[in-house]
């Protein structure tokens, strides 16, 4: 059987040993990634639903909020 090398930074080989499951090899973590994959559990390409936020959503949450308290503010020193 031929066998294939991956070579990556040492801190991104730290966190992916952080994942790997006590006992399990190599080969049988990258395997279950792989089924993790390819079953669809975790799909990075997938679309996501509407009504789920992602780190994507950060920066209109943060203006939407800010423009709020804007506004409140605003509303607050007026009385």
């Amino acid at each position: 059987m031929s066998r294939t090398t991956f070579t990556v930074d040492e801190d991104l080989g730290d966190r992916i040993r952080e994942y790997k499951r006590s006992g399990e090899t190599t080969d049988e973590f990258f395997e279950r990634i792989e089924a993790l994959l390819s079953d669809g559990e975790f799909n990075p390409n997938s679309d996501v639903p509407d009504d789920v936020l992602t780190v994507d959503h950060i920066p209109d949450i943060a203006n939407a909020v800010s423009r709020q308290t804007t506004r409140d503010i605003k509303e607050t020193l007026r009385r």
